[in-house]
């Protein structure tokens, strides 16, 4: 999991204050996944992409970016995970953005969260806040299973 934050990111005294990605380690546990490793980077082009570069390496099943997300022209967060994508899972961007339209209302289509699949991970980006982590995890978790089953099929001709 990847916690994007300027703020965050320029100091470890900082990391306390971190709501949403706690939020996220807790509601994942809660779930079962309990191999979970947090990061904090600043929300820089070349260090994101570097990060899923590394998960990739890594065969990471899951990579969960939360933050970074918004409409500031410091939110680079979907331009670099994005540009990595093999395929997009426009539903799960669709269907956040539903959900939350019925919490925040019009503020909720400002939303840019994100699912898709780099070789055999699945990498969801969410918004930084304590209710779009909540949100977008309950959403992720019921089709977690059967995606990552999907993904690492292998093409037999």
């Amino acid at each position: 999991m990847v916690i994007v934050s300027d703020s965050l990111f320029s100091g470890s005294s900082n990391f306390d204050k971190d709501i949403s990605g706690h939020k996220a380690v807790s509601l994942l546990s809660e779930a079962g996944i309990h191999a979970i490793n947090m990061d904090y980077f600043p929300d820089d082009f070349t260090a994101l992409k570097a990060k899923v570069d590394d998960a990739i390496f890594h065969k990471t099943d899951l990579l969960l970016f939360i933050g970074g997300t918004g409409l500031d022209p410091r939110d680079v967060t979907i331009e670099a995970v994005t540009s990595s994508f093999s395929k997009e899972i426009p539903g799960y961007g669709e269907e956040f953005r539903r959900r939350s339209f019925k919490t925040i209302n019009e503020r909720g289509l400002l939303s840019r969260a994100v699912a898709g699949v780099v070789n055999n991970t699945l990498v969801v980006c969410l918004p930084g806040s304590p209710n779009a982590v909540e949100t977008g995890i309950a959403l992720l978790l019921p089709m977690l299973g059967h995606a990552l089953k999907l993904i690492r099929r292998e093409h037999k001709i």
